[in-house]
């Protein structure tokens, strides 16, 4: 009798320290990767000069975040993230800009001669690339902290 009260006893804690584990595991995975996205573009006298997208990785994993708008994205299962973002950055981009931009122009005129740069800029933002079943998702975050 005292073999098997021991051997229950040990699938007990075995059990309950998966338990614990499993609770980490969804504490941690609430969102999937969350990366800090920027773009800027720069247009000199009707021209695109400059065209740069910026993805981060979180330096802080311990800030809170809810999600703003959640979108479907078009992905293979076996895409990273990075290349995923990349692979549908105008459908990205498009729904950011939304929220807002910084526009700065720059226009001068000399002698008849006009010089104009325009500068867009999508602040930073917090992102999120989920994957449930076969579906990806995009998720734009808002800081808690």
């Amino acid at each position: 009798m005292k073999i098997f009260y021991l051997k229950t006893v040990g699938l007990m804690d075995y059990s309950i320290f998966k338990f614990f584990i499993l609770i980490l595991i969804l504490k941690f995975s609430l969102f999937g990767e969350i990366y800090i996205l920027s773009y800027k573009i720069v247009v000199k006298n009707g021209i695109v000069s400059a065209d740069s997208l910026y993805i981060a990785n979180l330096m802080i994993p311990s800030k809170k975040f809810k999600t703003v708008e959640t979108y479907i994205l078009e992905a293979k299962k076996r895409d990273s993230n990075r290349f995923i973002i990349r692979k549908n950055r105008e459908y990205i981009l498009e729904t950011l800009f939304k929220k807002g931009i910084i526009l700065n122009d720059f226009t001068t005129s000399i002698n008849f001669q006009n010089r104009n740069q325009t500068v867009m800029i999508l602040p930073p933002l917090y992102i999120s690339i989920d994957r449930i079943g076969l579906d990806t998702y995009f998720s734009h975050l808002q800081s808690l902290n």
